[in-house]
């Protein structure tokens, strides 16, 4: 065990504000190093230094957790750092993510006993190994002092104040806190790193007389700046895109100020922000002392390290950007835990977000150490009685559905995607509670008015639940979570009968109160029903008795979406799965058709308006230029960008046959409208690569597959068996 479990967290007096507090303890070291390593972390985000160099903790360490269960802790190798001598450690605390660390209705948690409940503390060891074998170790205790620092204020939503002039006084003795180490974890997610650089792109003048800088990419991060500044201030807005008269726009941010205010005394210093980050395109200088140097600025973009093991490229340039701001949907998003935005007063780890981006996310990069760790957050947070909330780390006892069933879906798709059996077993206990709960309340949970809807669907003007009954919704879920769950249980070799009963009984539900449409009408007053999501989930989820009654269904939403303008008006809940729902059921053009159209509603309705991410709402810029309501219009929501698992699945067809890609079917999905489609994943066997192109009156298909894995192809109806390595077919195009 780790000496850290013995060492005390401390903490200081006005910690509870936004100014950052750095502990220290001299310390000697009387011979020869062979080995120095640091645990440490912290309630709030730090950094460490030694002897004024920095100790190497990844940003914003130590991640954001359900600090009253969980708090992790970094390991680093800071031999290269330690002198024979005097020397000096130091640990910098902002509060990071505790800005969100207290419920909405304002009542203050305690995060540990002690501690002021939005204060921050620190702990740390450092243990000594000499070249004669001998050890000693430095631990926070109540001989650390601790002082203020030039960093005045860093708060993740409103931003820093940095006051390069300000002389802090003499530290003072830090308070041990009476806190045990017992929430200590050692660290579990993937750690953030700093990762691409974007220099100014355009130096804008608005109409306003504004100055405003382009990066040319919508990014998580922020910026690093060489100051060259005389004394005063210098202070820098954030925004993300412009309004149609080209001046900047920020509203959308809400109540966060997002800001960066520099006090400088003159002369030359890099700044860079350790307890903070944004979300941005834009930047509007409102003051600058002295010459701005667009070379002296960069944007660093931050997310959590992630290796990148899916690709996407196709004829259709369109199609192409759309994948790419996929890709920095989630880049933007995925820092530490999945955040629904990373700029407004919010960036929460939404768990319906989460919850239909997943298997799309566990294609683009390998998230498996980065879900684990959200995930055991999510049981940390589960309620006594099995609710799981639509936040995690949350602070809410609050249920939806589909928000609340990340717990059972997420695991699924990660198992579908790597094959690893422990992403089950680590959560079934807290899937399980979550089927018992819905079993137990059934029909209070149904009832519940709570539930989201189909989020931000298109087919009630102006409201942010949709048409489709929330009622219908709940249950359907309800019957899928338990499906997926009885298979998961399947898997384990774990007891499922009671579980069959119930998906049995929501499947009841659905026959008797959601599938008879003049019935329907007659009860309720009106069709509100029979919406694309609703014939979408029921296709998705295999809510139907018959392949008869799966084909009146499947026409029916084919017919749905023909008849408004092969449109879609779905939400986050049907989105997710529409283009499947079609292209399973023979109705693959016009899930192109879908995919394909520019105007608006669509995914290239958001590319031709300039979107670098995918956007909270179909139309977060109108087609006149008018921005959406500022309440809720972020332009780096990743939930539209689901859409990435179609590509790869339907239009390039790679699909797992056993979990993990144990074995594989390529399955291609071509239209005329494309003359290529090109898609690799990286899978626990090796890459996967599936190519199409078309040539002439043909189609040449090459599909690539590793060493010791099962494969097929099936092309135009017919089924091809594939050996190892590259696999050639050349079919007349129908």
């Amino acid at each position: 065990m780790d000496e850290i479990y013995k060492s005390k967290w401390i903490s200081a007096k006005g910690s509870a504000d936004n100014a950052v507090f750095e502990y220290s303890k001299r310390f000697f070291a009387h011979k020869k190093i062979k080995k120095a390593t640091l645990c440490s972390s912290a309630i709030g985000v730090y950094t460490a230094k030694i002897n004024g160099a920095n100790a190497d903790v990844y940003p914003l360490a130590p991640g954001w957790t359900m600090y009253q269960y969980r708090v992790q802790y970094q390991k680093t190798d800071v031999s290269s750092l330690i002198k024979e001598g005097e020397n000096v450690i130091s640990l910098s605390v902002g509060r990071g993510f505790l800005c969100q660390a207290v419920s909405h209705d304002g009542t203050p948690r305690t995060l540990l006993p002690g501690l002021d409940p939005s204060g921050t503390a620190v702990i740390c060891s450092l243990d000594l190994l000499y070249d004669d074998g001998s050890t000693e170790n430095i631990s926070t205790d109540g001989t650390w002092l601790v002082g203020e620092t030039k960093w005045r204020s860093c708060d993740m939503y409103d931003g820093d104040v940095y006051d390069s002039t300000f002389i802090p006084p003499s530290p003072v003795s830090a308070s041990v806190l009476p806190a045990g180490t017992e929430t200590l974890v050692f660290q579990e997610g993937c750690e953030i790193g700093e990762h691409e650089r974007f220099g100014v792109k355009e130096v804008i003048l608005t109409p306003r007389g504004e100055t405003v800088l382009d990066f040319g990419q919508n990014i998580t991060g922020y910026l690093q700046i060489k100051v060259r500044a005389t004394a005063g201030v210098c202070r820098l807005t954030y925004g993300e895109v412009l309004d149609k008269d080209g001046n900047f726009y920020r509203d959308n941010y809400r109540a966060a100020k997002a800001q960066t205010t520099i006090i400088c005394g003159g002369g030359e210093f890099v700044f860079k922000p350790k307890f903070s980050f944004y979300g941005f395109r834009y930047v509007r200088v409102d003051e600058w002392n002295g010459e701005l140097i667009p070379d002296d600025i960069c944007a660093v973009a931050v997310y959590s390290n992630m290796e990148r093991i899916g690709n996407f490229h196709c004829s259709h340039d369109g199609l192409n950007k759309l994948y790419e701001n996929v890709i920095w949907g989630q880049k933007g998003n995925f820092l530490d835990v999945p955040t629904d935005c990373p700029q407004r007063d919010e960036r929460m780890g939404w768990t319906g977000d989460a919850q239909v981006f997943s298997s799309c996310a566990a294609k683009n990069f390998d998230v498996l150490r980065f879900f684990e760790k959200w995930l055991s957050d999510m049981r940390a947070c589960q309620k006594d009685d099995g609710r799981i909330p639509v936040v995690v780390p949350s602070y809410w006892a609050r249920t939806s559905a589909a928000w609340s069933d990340a717990g059972v879906i997420i695991p699924y798709n990660l198992y579908m995607q790597y094959g690893d059996a422990r992403i089950i077993s680590d959560n079934y206990d807290m899937m399980r509670r979550w089927i018992d709960y819905l079993r137990n309340n059934f029909d209070d949970y149904i009832a519940d008015k709570r539930h989201f809807g189909d989020w931000l669907a298109l087919d009630v003007p102006d409201e942010y639940s949709g048409k489709t009954p929330k009622e219908f919704i709940a249950v359907a879920f309800c019957a899928r979570s338990t499906e997926l769950f009885i298979e998961m249980s399947k898997i384990l070799g774990k007891e499922y009968e009671k579980y069959s009963e119930f998906y049995d009984f929501c499947r009841d539900v659905i026959r008797r109160d959601f599938s008879d449409e003049s019935a329907y009408e007659a009860s309720h007053g009106d069709s509100s029903l029979f919406t694309q999501t609703y014939y979408v989930l029921r296709l998705s989820f295999g809510l139907y008795d018959s392949d008869g009654e799966r084909a009146e269904l499947s026409e029916k939403l084919n017919d749905m979406v023909l008849g408004c303008g092969t449109h879609l008006t779905t939400g986050f809940v049907g989105t997710p799965y529409l283009l499947f729902a079609l292209s399973d059921n023979g109705y693959t053009k016009t899930a192109y058709s879908l995919l394909l159209r520019k105007e608006y509603p669509s995914w290239l309705y958001q590319v031709s308006r300039g979107a670098t991410t995918m956007w909270e709402h179909w139309d977060g810029i109108k087609e006149n230029g008018d921005l959406w309501d500022d309440k809720m219009n972020s332009f780096n929501h990743y939930a539209y960008g689901s859409v990435g698992d179609w590509m790869y699945s339907v239009m390039a067809g790679i699909k797992p046959a056993r979990a993990g890609y144990g074995e594989v079917v390529f399955e291609p999905a071509v239209d005329k409208r494309l003359s290529s489609v090109l898609a690799s994943i990286k899978t626990p066997h090796g890459t996967l690569i599936s190519k199409w192109e078309i040539c002439g009156n043909n189609v040449k298909f090459t599909f690539t597959v590793p060493e010791n894995v099962p494969a097929s192809a099936v092309i135009f109806g017919e089924k091809y068996k594939l050996s190892a390595g590259e696999n050639v077919i050349d079919v007349k195009l129908p």
